[in-house]
């Protein structure tokens, strides 16, 4: 049988299939010289084998077709492996364009699949089926990064921030959160905090910045916290403050890790000191306007510490930040802020009935008692309500409360208390005693500034923009009161307090309300004091007490911050029986006297007390904890 075999265009193979002899004469001619009788056999042979262009059964001529080798079996075959023959031979199909020899998934009719071939032979391979960096997986079959050989369906997780098994997710452990560069799984103990992992470890944070599973231990340069001192912590052993708090026995330390605490706390009577370990800066107290902040209502006693937190967003009808309640608790670094209280009792800050509660390195501010009728705000004591409290206050900031009625920064009724080195400033209510208002009672006031605050309202103007006196005996040594506005320096509606080494200057009583002194009833009397430059004049309703024990009426030559300038016609002009800290005269004023040296509002260490005569050593600011000498000043 004779056939012809293309391999690529243009080549063709004669070939001889079982009737060609290999010296170029056919078996048909040798048979036809046989000598053989049997002439049939000779011609059935030459017809069957096709050399007369007809099937072998002789009826009809053959028309030769072309066959495409098809090696792997799907139908189709090589386009450029052809051969023509009347049947088809034995792995050839009748069909070429196969894209793909050897894969019998490829070929022009077949369903495309992720394989890595071309299965329809249309186009090129699509994108998600390369595997360029050859770690046996396509991207349609979830290889999620190509180019990377470490990252495809199951491979190990490494510590390393991707998701390397590709099932969509990053292992928590492997997360970053905070930033830091460091994770869980390579060894961040918290990965909520940025300072934590791989760090020394920062004393009071409540953190274990270097992962030890220690927290505040070895921490240095914090002589005055160690951890191990503390007999419960919050959170670790108590999630709340209050459970701290119930938890703690007689004596123990509750420390509780900065943070916004939203709670409102009862003591309980319990005698412990609760820490806020970071101070209050970072560790608030929200009150969330339901109740006060914290409660002393079951007659604790001075063992009942509370200190280094931020009080805020209480609110109450008798103390909105602390409510004192026949208790004597101790008050020590504290910020109470933005609290509020109703017209009821009042002390938006804190409210203390009986007792004899202290406060030390306490700010109170932003604080507000408030209760609108008939267009008029009504309440006493923005910042503090002392209502037969013998409340020690030292080291304590009164600004920027609000009262509507009596007492912008305070209002004592038939206390006794004792304010030494307090400042008192920027405070305002509509009616008297912007700074402070004393119904009745006994208090002294010791080394203070009582300054900037206001009276009245906006059609009304009141007396008393600094000190408003309505009865009892209050004593104001080595005092400044000064710029206070609407109701001048000190407004005595009745009672008889007395004013020793004060200076009242200033002072504006722009209404007729007010002036340096301003005497109803009762009594006014001072002695090696300063009235000077008030409006509309110095005294009112009692003589001039310029020239008689030792008062004077001299501009003040002050510094800054109400301190004496070098110049001063106050200094060591105030009472010869009382002594600076450098043994001479005391200084009128509030930093003249014994307690000048004990002046440190910010809780820093530093003494702010300032003469013409020491300036080394003393903190140049005194309302900022970070501020002292060698750091800023």
């Amino acid at each position: 049988m004779l056939v012809l075999r293309t391999f690529g265009p243009g080549l063709l193979l004669l070939g001889a299939l079982e009737g060609c002899a290999t010296d170029g004469t056919s078996k048909r001619d040798t048979a036809t010289d046989d000598t053989s009788t049997d002439d049939t056999s000779v011609d059935t042979a030459h017809d069957t084998a096709g050399d007369t262009g007809r099937d072998p059964s002789g009826d009809t001529a053959c028309t030769p077709t072309t066959w495409y080798a098809d090696v792997d079996g799907d139908g189709y075959g090589n386009d450029r492996d052809t051969l023509s023959a009347c049947d088809a031979p034995a792995g050839y199909a009748d069909r070429g364009g196969d894209c793909a020899l050897g894969v019998a998934a490829v070929h022009p009719d077949a369903t495309e699949i992720c394989d890595g071939y071309n299965n329809d032979c249309v186009g090129t391979l699509g994108a998600d089926e390369h595997d360029d960096d050859r770690d046996g997986f396509f991207a349609c079959e979830g290889d999620c990064d190509d180019d990377d050989d470490t990252r495809y369906p199951g491979a190990t997780e490494a510590c390393d921030g991707l998701d390397g098994d590709c099932d969509g997710v990053i292992p928590a452990d492997e997360r970053d959160d905070d930033a830091d560069g460091l994770r869980v799984c390579g060894g961040d103990c918290s990965d909520d905090h940025p300072t934590v992992g791989g760090r020394a470890e920062v004393c009071r944070d409540g953190l274990d910045n270097d992962c030890d599973g220690e927290i505040d231990t070895d921490c240095g340069g914090d002589p005055d916290f160690d951890v191990s001192t503390c007999d419960v912590v919050v959170p670790a052993d108590a999630p709340t403050i209050q459970q701290g708090i119930d938890a703690a026995a007689t004596g123990d330390l509750v420390c509780v890790y900065p943070g916004t605490w939203y709670e409102n706390l009862d003591f309980g009577g319990a005698e412990i000191t609760l820490l806020g370990v970071d101070g209050p800066l970072n560790t608030v107290i929200d009150g969330g306007r339901d109740g006060p902040v914290v409660r002393f209502v079951t007659n604790e006693g001075a063992g009942a510490v509370l200190r280094g937190f931020a009080l805020v967003n209480g609110f109450e009808s008798a103390g909105g930040g602390v409510q004192i309640i026949e208790a004597s608790p101790t008050l020590v670094d504290l910020e109470i802020r933005e609290n509020g209280s109703d017209w009821s009792y009042g002390g938006g800050g804190v409210y203390a009935r009986g007792g004899a509660p202290t406060l030390t390195n306490v700010v109170i501010s932003d604080n507000t008692v408030s209760t609108s009728y008939c267009g008029f705000s009504y309440g006493d004591g923005g910042g503090l309500v002392l209502d037969t409290s013998d409340a020690v206050l030292e080291n304590v900031v009164l600004q920027d409360n609000f009262a509507g009625t009596w007492g912008g920064g305070a209002y004592l009724d038939a206390s006794d208390a004792v304010f030494v080195n307090v400042d008192i400033r920027h405070n305002t209510t509509q009616l008297g005693g912007g700074g402070i208002y004393v119904a009745d009672g006994s208090p002294r006031f010791t080394n203070v500034v009582i300054a900037d605050n206001v009276t009245g309202s906006s059609y009304e103007r009141e007396p008393g923009g600094g000190v408003y006196v309505r009865a009892g005996t209050p004593a104001f040594t080595n005092a400044t009161i000064a710029d206070n506005l609407e109701g001048g320096g000190v407004y005595v509606a009745s009672g008889a307090p007395t004013f020793t080494n004060v200076s009242i200057t200033g002072n504006d009583g722009t209404g007729g309300t007010g002036w340096g002194i301003h005497v109803v009833e009762g009594t006014a009397t001072f002695a090696w004091s300063n009235v000077w430059g008030n409006n509309p004049k110095d005294y009112e309703g009692m003589d001039d007490a310029t020239g008689a024990d030792g008062n004077l009426s001299v501009d003040p030559g002050l510094a800054d911050d109400y301190r004496l300038g070098a110049t001063s016609a106050l200094i060591d002009a105030g009472d010869p029986a009382i002594l600076d800290p450098d043994g001479s005269h005391s200084d009128i004023g509030p930093f003249g006297g014994p307690e000048a040296a004990s002046w440190d509002l910010d809780g820093d260490g530093w003494p702010a007390w300032w003469s013409w005569e020491i300036t080394a050593g003393l903190d140049c600011d005194d309302r900022d904890d970070t501020v002292f000498p060698g750091s800023g000043c």
